[in-house]
């Protein structure tokens, strides 16, 4: 979306003028092919564009093939210490190609380079700060300054080998410091870059850290691509890193909640409508904004972009707005008359022409 070049990965466009591109990654042993097949499509179906598995071992080569032969979206190898573990996945069929320099040298995998250049191949430098190889660093020199030069090196030796359609992410635990690498990154690097903090943490905490950094440097305009690294299934990482796009740039996709926290004026069940109408269309691809309001000081006035709102009034009492203007005032005895109510309108507006 920020970056001056665009990067093909299979059919998805990374950089330039296109949205971002939402990435997980798969957690089973690829020999467990149903498990995996089941996870990625979990994963799709919540809005993964693109999704990486790790490619540890020969032995895996068969089903590695059969994952990329069985996948919708692009499959990303992740590779690390064996560079011939390179040219066994460009053979499987893979569409791009992820290492981390910190486990295998550029300079160890010149022959698997010219495989990819050869098969024009996106590849993906991605940098933690917790693997960089200490050889590298110049004594006395920072760690930062010294990933952001071997970055450059590796660029370098990349397309003297004829390596072009390159993505980078550097990556650290800390969000501070994710941030001040890729802005760095961002002033030199004109390729698509990757964001995201790694082991962020569960799902809690990971949301949290990954939503202060990503959603900083999105708004700053640096980020083509993410991955929200959590201890959670693949599609709790995309559902997670939909909602930061969606808060920070609006590139949304899917439901979006506007309910209050509920205080003493309330005559209704906020949070429980809140959550059920969550559930009932998590499903769902096109975006559209739903209130749940305690009362008529916070709705629908405060709540007036959205598509369609119920606010409560009085004992039993509720109004249905659509774009801040109330549409009807209705009687409830029971949260499936309420449910009953709201989904109709929620239906009606998804059968509509996106």
């Amino acid at each position: 979306m920020f970056s001056k070049k665009v990067v093909y990965v299979g059919d998805v466009p990374i950089g330039g003028k296109h949205p971002v591109v939402v990435q997980t990654m798969l957690w089973r042993p690829l020999a467990d092919r149903e498990g995996n097949l089941r996870d990625l499509i979990d994963a799709v179906n919540a809005g993964a564009d693109i999704v990486r598995v790790s490619f540890p071992s020969p032995d895996d080569f068969e089903h590695l093939k059969w994952l990329v032969n069985h996948s919708p979206v692009p499959i990303v190898a992740d590779i690390h210490y064996d560079p011939r573990q390179v040219i066994l996945a460009v053979e499987a069929g893979v569409h791009k190609i992820r290492w981390n320099p910190g486990t295998i040298a550029v300079k160890r995998v010149k022959d698997a380079l010219k495989l990819i250049a050869e098969k024009k191949l996106p590849i993906r430098l991605g940098y933690n700060m917790a693997s960089l190889p200490r050889e590298r660093i110049k004594a006395g020199e920072d760690v930062k300054e010294a990933i952001l030069r071997i970055a450059r090196e590796d660029v370098d030796m990349l397309n003297d080998v004829g390596v072009e359609d390159i993505v980078i992410s550097i990556k650290s635990s800390t969000p501070n410091e994710t941030i001040d690498l890729n802005k760095s990154l961002s002033q030199w690097f004109n390729g698509p870059i990757h964001i995201g903090v790694t082991e962020a943490g569960t799902l809690l905490d990971g949301t949290i850290k990954s939503s202060y950094a990503l959603g900083y440097l999105l708004r700053e305009g640096i980020g083509d691509t993410i991955r929200v690294s959590l201890s959670a299934e693949p599609w709790q990482e995309v559902k997670v890193a939909w909602k930061i796009l969606c808060a920070s740039i609006g590139q949304c996709r899917g439901l979006t909640i506007v309910s209050c926290p509920k205080c003493a004026r309330s005559t209704g069940p906020v949070w429980e409508i809140a959550q059920k109408i969550e559930d009932k269309y998590a499903h769902i691809r096109k975006h559209i904004t739903v209130a749940v309001m305690g009362c008529a000081v916070n709705g629908p006035g405060e709540a007036r972009e959205a598509d369609v709102g119920i606010a409560f009034g009085g004992p039993g009492e509720a109004v249905l707005f659509k774009k801040g203007k109330v549409y009807r005032t209705f009687h409830f005895d029971s949260d499936t008359d309420i449910m009953k109510i709201i989904t109709t309108e929620i239906d009606k507006i998804l059968e509509e022409e996106v």
